[in-house]
């Protein structure tokens, strides 16, 4: 949606800030954005050109009149129908007391509570209205017309010209049914000399108009235009935006959208700013009959660039595109692309906050439990301590996984194969396929026990270039092929016990694992790209494989046992627990220190979830060393809704595991909270606070007004984070919408 404005206040500014003071032109951009916050220059705009509202009626269209009474007027064809009428004409419905019905004239007197239904869904209620040529022509005094985006006009007169164009006068236009004040003064209405509804263009025009608060004006517009509730897509600017911050110094963001067509459109983003110049952003957007695509693209000149790089560059920019198509019902094919000139242009000018970038281009298909999946890919690092050297390029990778429908000796097979090809600047290049073949079969004896026999067999062949390896002279392999197989089979018990109590109903579910596997070979001579980081806890403690990727596989024979436990409420509650160790009984362990699974006897893990009431949840996971019991892990959070308080918080302590890329320890606490307060007012916030480096990570704090027709919200907030050309800082966004006008918007960086 758009709205316009006859006032050229950005000309205004400019000219007056040519011959004034910094300061002074500082506060004359202060006061176009609170003029903006206060009109809603702009709302947002999306969707297509509407269809006309008039129906072409046909002229034997029949009229369907019920009513108490219908009397006719043979000589001069005066029908009039009284009490309860209902009139349906086509789309059309009129409700009224009394209607009189002229056929000489074509002309119809409604009298009496009368309430007209459109085509388009609006409703106008009156005492008297009065049609002609078939509903295309018509006037009426003193109404209200209700839009189906329950926005609504009150006007002395409309007069209905061309069966498209209604002009209204002495009107009062607002969205404002439950905000209104103890005199029903709605918190906003518009009030205008006259207002012209261009149906067909789906435009509503006004004239001479006032914005008034709670019954005080506050902003005088000779003239606006807004689309009507039927526009979904419609060419004008949106939601204006102010920045002020030191290094950018005064910027204003006028957007504007251009409806193209039903399926494609344009989005013009320039920010001006007094120091940098303008930053020009274009998005662009595109539906086909199979699918999608979108590309954004960005760029500035700067006119003072900051003195450390990666910034200090005249241009700067990016462009970043993705799109998905269908091929047929179970295929697909897309891409999601991003290039930037620098690292930090993307974070600095708050167009895109990611740290790392992933460019790929991909094919996918799926049919029930079986799919495959083709990309090529590229990593990219935006974060000071990134070397993009090391980051891969993956042309292609391919991922592949079948089931076969009928059952293998009563059991389920599966066939898992992966595919890649890596390159880096510097660092391991490697080729690789790997299948694993997989069976299981599920069982329930007369006992009640749950009994999965599986087994399975791995193989890889590698092909790799400069590996690094400690046990070789000068420390890496160049140009090997290696293969490797590894076979696996175990079987899995449960036995779940069932006991119900006169309020609370438990179940216990004893479980064991056992797995035997060759030793895992070819750990040094082969890169590891996906199983770096790992974290054992109680959602991997019977997976066959505990790391998180394919290039480690866990060796040796092991047994994985615990417990679960669930306490259910009538009330709807529960208590949900779990606990359990793994044993490595045989062979050579795959696991390196830190993980907490490097010797005979894991780390003990547990986690508890306990939800006594729908509003509130606390859950907790720990990890304990296996002989001292120290803690190696422990996360607890909570979600809870009490009334007018809505909470959700986060507790993490995480010991140091170099050799899973934590090379510190962790410990942060993360708290988000909505405090509602009086009528439509809310307060919100939230925190990171790092408890291990005892620094703040970022704060927010916020207070939002909301109601059926009116928006308003002021922000709080705080980074902490450093990276180069990007420094901490400390921000004030402000926010207003009038809804089915629109809104603005204007934020300052704090020194």
């Amino acid at each position: 949606m758009s709205l316009r404005v006859r006032i050229d206040l950005c000309s205004v500014a400019a000219k007056w800030c040519s011959t004034s003071r910094p300061f002074a032109c500082a506060r004359v951009y202060a006061l176009l954005a609170l003029t903006a916050v206060l009109v809603g220059l702009t709302p947002a705009a999306i969707a297509a050109t509407p269809d006309p509202y008039i129906a072409d009626l046909k002229k034997d269209e029949p009229i369907k009149v019920r009513a108490d009474q219908l009397t006719h007027d043979r000589d001069t064809g005066v029908a009039i129908a009284v009490g309860d009428v209902i009139i349906d004409y086509g789309p059309y419905k009129l409700i009224a007391d009394r209607v009189v019905y002229d056929p000489r004239n074509d002309s119809m007197v409604a009298i009496g509570n009368v309430y007209f239904r459109e085509p388009n869904g609006n409703v106008v209620r009156a005492e008297k209205l009065n049609v002609s040529d078939r509903f295309r022509r018509g006037f009426v005094d003193y109404l209200t017309v209700l839009f189906t985006n329950e926005a609504w006009i009150k006007a002395d007169r409309a007069v209905r010209e061309d069966g498209n164009v209604q002009v209204f006068t002495n009107v009062t236009y607002s969205r404002c049914n439950e905000c209104v004040d103890e005199d029903g003064t709605p918190l906003w209405q518009l009030r205008s000399k006259k207002v012209t509804h261009v149906e067909d263009e789906g435009t509503i025009y006004h004239e001479d108009s006032t914005l008034e608060f709670f019954g005080m004006p506050v902003l005088y517009m000779p003239w606006l235009s807004h689309p009507d509730p039927t526009v979904k897509r419609k060419s004008g600017f949106l939601i204006p935006t102010f920045h002020a911050s030191s290094e950018f110094g005064f910027g204003l963001e006028t957007p504007f959208f251009w409806n193209l067509a039903p399926n494609y459109d344009v989005t013009f983003r320039p920010v001006f700013t007094t120091k940098q110049g303008v930053l020009a952003q274009t998005d662009f957007r595109h539906r086909l009959r199979n699918g999608e695509y979108f590309v954004n693209l960005s760029g500035i000149y700067q006119l003072d660039p900051p003195s450390s790089p990666p910034g200090n560059r005249r241009w700067r920019g990016h462009v970043h595109t993705a799109g998905e198509f269908d091929l047929t019902q179970n295929w697909f094919w897309g891409w999601d692309i991003t290039a930037t000139s620098d690292d930090t242009f993307l974070r600095k000018y708050d167009i895109d906050d990611r740290t790392d970038l992933i460019s790929q281009v991909y094919l996918t298909g799926i049919d029930g439990r079986n799919y495959l999946h083709a990309n090529v890919a590229h990593y990219q690092g935006l974060l000071a301590d990134d070397n993009n050297n090391n980051f891969p390029t993956a042309a292609p990778y391919i991922e592949h996984s079948y089931t076969f429908t009928d059952p293998i000796f009563g059991g389920e097979l599966g066939i898992d194969t992966h595919m890649f090809h890596l390159e880096r600047e510097a660092g391991a290049d490697s080729a690789r396929i790997s299948t694993d073949l997989h069976w299981q079969r599920r069982m329930v004896n007369g006992l009640g026990q749950v009994i999965t026999p599986f087994a399975g067999v791995r193989g890889d062949v590698y092909v790799v270039d400069n590996v690094r390896d400690p046990t070789v002279p000068g420390g890496v392999r160049s140009n090997e092929t290696i293969a490797r197989a590894q076979p696996r089979a175990g079987v899995d018990i449960r036995w779940p016990f069932i006991s119900h109590m006169e309020n609370t109903q438990h179940i216990i579910e004893p479980a064991g694992q056992i797995i035997a596997s060759t030793n895992e070979t070819g750990e040094n001579q082969l890169p590891n790209d996906d199983s770096v980081q790992f974290e054992y806890d109680p959602t991997n403690l019977f997976l066959h494989n505990k790391f998180t990727g394919i290039d480690r596989q866990e060796g040796g024979t092991r047994a994985n046992v615990g417990l679960n436990y669930t306490m259910l409420f009538d009330s709807g509650g529960f208590i949900r627990a779990s606990a359990g160790e793994t044993f490595h009984i045989a062979g050579q362990n795959s696991f390196a220190p830190g993980s907490g699974l490097d010797s005979y006897r894991s780390d003990f893990i547990a986690s508890v979830a306990i939800q006594p009431v729908d509003n509130l949840m606390v859950s907790s996971t720990v990890r304990l060393d296996e002989k001292t019991f120290d803690v190696r892990r422990h996360d607890v959070s909570a979600v809870a809704n009490f009334g007018p308080l809505d909470f959700a918080g986060t507790y993490s302590d995480v010991s140091a595991a170099p050799a899973f890329g934590r090379l510190t320890a962790e410990e942060q606490v993360t708290a988000l909270a909505t405090l509602a307060l009086a009528d439509e007012w809310e307060l919100f916030g939230g925190t990171r606070y790092d408890i291990q480096q005892t620094r703040q990570v970022g704060n927010l704090v916020g207070l939002r007004f909301n109601c059926d027709c009116f928006t308003a919200e002021i922000v709080y907030s705080e980074n902490f984070t450093d990276d180069r050309d990007i420094d901490q800082e400390s921000r004030i966004l402000f926010r207003v919408v009038l809804k089915s006008l629109g809104g603005a918007a204007a934020s300052t960086e704090l020194d």
